[in-house]
């Protein structure tokens, strides 16, 4: 699905640069341009950033024994 209109930017391209360590919608603009132009992605970019982020957390937690 397209997320930033502006610059064409879809959710997996946002999807793979927060995998690839973008932590603000700054980075992923650095990387794809995604939310560079007129923001109104930027909400939808930040939750997509704390998603990854979340899975990222939840699934380096090894259980402990």
């Amino acid at each position: 699905m397209i997320v930033c209109h502006c610059k064409a930017v879809t959710d997996r391209q946002i999807k793979d640069a927060a995998r690839r360590g973008a932590r603000s919608c700054r980075d992923v603009a650095d990387g794809c341009l995604a939310g560079s132009r007129c923001g109104g992605c930027v909400p939808l970019i930040e939750a997509m950033l704390k998603r990854v982020q979340r899975s990222r957390d939840s699934g380096s937690r090894a259980p402990r024994g």
